[in-house]
């Protein structure tokens, strides 16, 4: 009698777990949809990618959506966020702690990453990077990630501008992404599809002019888009944060779901032509005084973070379809 009681209960368990299953499965599958039906809400204004993380971007009238990012449609190895700066102890570093990375200008060949800095030689790294050279273990916040060691050239030239000792460049090639489902606190946002390499969470992020603009309408000193770090600028919306509405955003044939709002930290306040931080705290300051929004704490929220559902070409002049 027990042996049978047991046997019931076991059933009834991997019944209710497989129903849990079930249920979740058809609730994604339905939330993570591509819709059918659109609606325009403005104008690709400005692309840019950052080769090197923290440093400075490259603005494009063309750029191509993949998995983990955009890249220029001559150089698919030259790759938005591929490339870390990593302190002695192993730690990304990012213009949080390092205010001048802002200065460094990132350009490319068909053959080498090259960076320029104030009162410094350029830089010129391979884009295939020695397959002998070291592996470096790293976090991206509370999530491992490897990056290839960019040689001993690279770590002088980055600690000579720091003038700190220790600190490397490495390059995410060729190596597991980061996926972001696997972490816990963001399984109930993410798919098992939506991966990085060294982006702080996603790998496209997209603000809006006409938001920036209510901002800036706030403030005694006027922001440039450009201290938000975006990769698409978008014009034309109907109004001010209209994206924290949107679920997802197409652009061509390139489609984007959206993750969650960005939250906004102290690089915010970081002119990115002088490396200089406002003394004032702005504008993070002024975003704090409106644009708090539960479940993100103390973290004001502006733009969004996207994953891509399906790859494409986008360009300066596109028109952005969205759906909410």
């Amino acid at each position: 009698m027990v042996d049978v009681e047991f046997r019931d209960l076991l059933l009834f368990g991997a019944f209710k777990a497989a129903a849990f299953w079930a249920i979740k499965f058809l609730h994604n599958s339905y939330r993570w949809r591509i819709p059918e039906k659109w609606e325009p809400a403005g104008r690709v204004s400005k692309l840019v990618f950052f080769p090197v993380k923290s440093c400075g971007g490259v603005s494009a009238d063309k750029l191509v959506a993949t998995q983990l990012g955009l890249h220029p449609p001559d150089n698919d190895a030259v790759m938005d966020r591929h490339w870390l700066i990593v302190s002695p102890d192993g730690s990304f570093t990012t213009q949080r702690r390092e205010n001048s990375l802002s200065l460094i200008r990132v350009r490319y060949t068909s053959e080498h990453l090259i960076l320029s800095a104030p009162n410094m030689k350029d830089l010129h790294i391979p884009l295939k990077v020695d397959s002998g050279n070291d592996i470096i273990h790293t976090r991206i916040w509370e999530m491992a990630i490897d990056g290839i060691d960019c040689g001993q050239d690279a770590a002088e030239w980055i600690s000579k501008y720091l003038d700190k000792p220790g600190f490397r460049i490495i390059h995410f090639e060729s190596l597991p992404p980061r996926c972001l489902n696997s972490e816990p606190s963001l399984q109930q946002i993410t798919r098992e599809t939506d991966k990085s390499a060294y982006n702080d969470l996603s790998p496209y992020m997209l603000t809006v002019q006409e938001s920036l603009d209510d901002l800036n309408a706030r403030l005694k000193r006027k922001v440039k888009i450009d201290q938000f770090r975006a990769n698409i600028v978008m014009s034309g919306a109907k109004a001010p944060f209209d994206e924290d509405n949107w679920a997802f955003v197409k652009i061509g044939d390139t489609v984007f779901h959206r993750i969650k709002p960005c939250t906004r930290c102290i690089m915010t306040t970081i002119d990115q032509e002088t490396g200089v931080r406002d003394a004032g705290s702005e504008p993070l300051n002024t975003l704090k005084s409106y644009r708090c929004r539960e479940p993100w704490g103390k973290s004001p929220i502006f733009g969004t973070l996207m994953g891509i559902d399906s790859c494409g070409s986008i360009q300066v002049g596109d028109q952005v379809f969205v759906s909410r």
